[in-house]
C-alpha cells in the first residue's frame, strides 16, 4: 500500500515538473502585445484622482481618463497634440 502510494507521488511530481518545463511561455507578464502602437499608463490628476494614460504612438496623442468614484466610471479628460508639444519646445 505504502509503495503504491509513494509511486503515485512521484509519478505527479514527474508530471508537474513536466508540466512547468514545457508550459512556460515567452510572452512578458505585464501584457506587452507585439506590434501594437500603444502605452497605457496609471497614475494621478492633481493627487485626487486616479488615471488612466494612453499614448497612441501612430498619431502621437497622449489621452487620459480619470475614475470618478462617486459614480464609478471613468471620465476622459483632455488629451494632447504631442508632436505639436515636442515641436514648441524644441524651437521648431
Amino acid at each position: 500500500m505504502k509503495r503504491g502510494i509513494i509511486l503515485a507521488l512521484v509519478c505527479l511530481n514527474a508530471a508537474l515538473i513536466v508540466a512547468l518545463v514545457f508550459g512556460t511561455t515567452s510572452r512578458p507578464a505585464y501584457g506587452q502585445v507585439t506590434g501594437a502602437d500603444y502605452i497605457l499608463m496609471t497614475g494621478n490628476i492633481s493627487g485626487d484622482y486616479d488615471a488612466v494614460y494612453v499614448l497612441d504612438l501612430a498619431t502621437r496623442r497622449l489621452g487620459a481618463w480619470r475614475f470618478d468614484r462617486t459614480r464609478k466610471r471613468l471620465i476622459q479628460a483632455r488629451g494632447r497634440e504631442l508632436a505639436r508639444d515636442f515641436r514648441r519646445s524644441s524651437g521648431l
